[in-house]
């Protein structure tokens, strides 16, 4: 059993908007550790990008 405590849908909204928070949990349970990881360090890569977008255009 892991010790660590998986975030809420509550810690999440404070954090994410539905759009990503749906985005980040497809097909999540079906991947190894690695391929979480992976998808984790690619999604945090887009969600970076679009915040810069979204900072460019105000």
């Amino acid at each position: 059993m892991s010790k660590t405590k998986d975030p809420t849908y509550e810690d999440l909204r404070k954090e994410l908007s539905d759009e990503e928070n749906i985005k980040s949990f497809v097909f999540r349970n079906t991947m190894t550790a690695e391929e979480r990881k992976q998808a984790d360090e690619e999604f945090r890569k887009l969600r970076f990008e679009s915040l810069k977008e979204m900072s460019d255009e105000h």
